[in-house]
């Protein structure tokens, strides 16, 4: 498309597609100057489908005439269809429109240093020059545009520098920010100094990352010691819109270059951001991006683009494959990838190490592919993997996958899975397993059935409890009879109880007193009840405050 021939173009922002099923409008948003030079506007062009030239969605922007424009990022309402577009100029003043009313309705917001749109155009976050961090959801607009009342807030700069006053630097500002899709998460780049014996001040760059509860304004920082980055000058940060990967263009004395971190779970299940594969050697000025699944690089250098893939385990990891062929409904498929830890006759799930949910749903992208969701794990993290995959279609489903750890094949399946789940055999992870990965307790009585409730925590442990109880209300079994209570977020907690070997019908009560639940904002927790070995009781999903489930075969239908 041609902006005409005096018209130069000073920023582009990348591609926003709608992601509802069957519509696939794609938006480009431009800032140019005017034939005179003077003022400054921003357009945004539409391409509906294959075959389709491109259009222009609504009026040209005013903007301003003595300033230009920064950055603009834009995103599609997927409830309204309504267009949002949020541009920053280089006096520190944003603005957000709309397209509600068929042409752009403007909001200027002051002290913007640095801003960032949820991809679903449901929150805006704004970062104004004293490291404050002010969230406004956009969500219950009715007249116009209005960012009236914050929805959250955090002072970054004051936590910040007393974090890593702690560890011996002192906070220097926010490089970066990237407000996930659903406004759930942030990521954030952001240097420190240090100052030498010898009086010498270096820079330093660290990456975070903090879920965000809007509902009670509760920010959660990924862990403190954070690594930091020795580099001498950020050139460029680009951040995947989960945002779980960041590609970095950095400078040193040998060169520019791009090196990829990724979210990846420990241990404990603290994730934090990590070094993945090797650094590409990219000279400054040259334009990038990367894939939005993670660390697959596109480099534009005047003539040629090329894709480059840097992933390579270091020494002490694994890889960890999964080869999935779709048919013609990839968006039925979905698959967890979960580290287990056996326990008598069961392997018990400490955490979610991957998962995949609607991530295919977009049919004209994944329908009739191969696509290989490939990453590396630390060696012990890659002991006792399990694979639960699950195709929607049943037997009728075409879509296969094979999975790999290591180079070892685990699992594979030619159709789908009637039954929803289909896991490598429970041998083969078992064989992988270390003595550590073990939990064990003693023996029930034969005369006893051996009931075990497994509660892996959310960020916020304290505020689980729970208990079971017979029909009549006594209680059988609470965790806080004695004062018992969790204390430690992101941990599998394993609990056996010995009963009667006949009962009837009992009530397994779990409750949460910030009435978030155990999963998604608050983190990825989860529950389940098992008898004799038998699954009888799960979940994970929603908000609740209280959740009773009753198991046994007395129970009502």
């Amino acid at each position: 498309t041609k902006f005409g021939e005096h018209i130069s173009i000073s920023t582009i922002t990348g591609i926003v597609r709608d992601r509802r099923a069957g519509r696939i409008p794609v938006l480009l948003s431009v800032s140019y100057r005017s034939e005179n030079g003077q003022d400054e506007y921003a357009k945004v062009y539409q391409w509906k489908a294959l075959g389709q030239e491109w259009e222009t969605l609504g009026n040209d922007i005013s903007v301003c005439s003595t300033c230009t424009v920064d950055t603009i990022e834009g995103a599609i309402d997927p409830r309204t269809n309504i267009m949002r577009l949020v541009l920053r100029r280089n006096d520190d003043i944003c603005h957000l429109f709309d397209n509600k009313n068929t042409e752009w309705s403007k909001v200027e917001i002051s002290n913007c240093r640095m801003v960032s749109l949820s991809g679903d155009a449901s929150t805006v976050a704004v970062l104004d020059p004293f490291d404050y961090l002010a969230v406004y959801s956009l969500r219950n607009i009715t007249e116009g545009i209005t960012i009236d009342g914050m929805t959250a807030g955090v002072d970054f700069r004051g936590d910040l520098d007393d974090l890593y006053r702690e560890e011996g630097y002192s906070f220097k500002s926010i490089y970066s920010m990237k407000l996930s899709f659903d406004a759930r998460s942030m990521g954030m780049v952001g240097a420190v100094t240090s100052t030498s014996d010898s009086g010498d001040t270096s820079t330093l760059y660290f990456i975070r990352h903090y879920g965000i509860n809007l509902e009670q304004n509760r920010f959660v920082g990924s862990p403190g010691k954070t690594t930091l980055l020795e580099f001498p000058t950020v050139l460029k940060v680009i951040f995947t819109d989960s945002p779980e990967t960041v590609a970095i263009h950095h400078e040193t004395e040998d060169g520019a270059s791009v090196r990829v971190y990724s979210r990846r779970p420990s241990a404990k299940m603290k994730p934090a951001y990590e070094e993945v594969g090797k650094k590409v050697d990219l000279p400054a000025g040259v334009s990038f991006d990367i894939s939005e699944s993670g660390p697959t690089l596109a480099i534009f250098d005047g003539e040629v683009i090329k894709v480059v893939a840097p992933l390579t385990c270091r020494e002490g990891e694994v890889n960890v494959r999964l080869s999935i062929i779709h048919d013609f409904f990839p968006g039925r498929i979905k698959w967890r990838i979960e580290k287990v830890r056996p326990f008598k006759d069961l392997l018990l799930a400490s955490h979610v190490v991957r998962v995949c949910k609607n991530c295919y749903d977009l049919e004209e992208d994944f329908s009739r592919t191969r696509v290989t969701e490939d990453f590396c794990l630390p060696k012990a993290e890659a002991a006792c993997l399990r694979l639960n995959y699950e195709a929607e279609g049943g037997q009728d489903s075409g879509a296969g996958f094979v999975f790999f750890v290591d180079g070892e094949e685990l699992g594979r399946s030619t159709k789908g899975s009637e039954s929803a789940v289909i896991a490598p055999d429970a041998e083969l992870i078992s064989n992988n397993c270390t003595e550590e990965d073990t939990i064990d307790f003693p023996d029930c009585e034969e005369d006893e059935s051996t009931i075990v409730v497994a509660v892996l925590t959310d960020l916020f442990p304290e505020e689980t409890k729970w208990r079971i109880e017979e029909e009549d209300g006594t209680v059988l079994y609470d965790l806080t009879v004695d004062g018992t209570s969790y204390t430690k977020d992101s941990k599998l907690n394993i609990h056996q109880i010995c009963t009667k070997k006949q009962f009837s019908c009992l009530s397994f009560v779990i409750e949460d007193s910030s009435s978030d639940g155990i999963c998604c904002a608050a983190g990825a927790g989860y529950y389940g009840v098992y008898v004799d070995g038998e699954i009888a009781v799960e979940g994970d999903n929603g908000s609740f405050s209280s959740k009773v489930h009753k198991f046994g075969s007395g129970c009502p239908s």
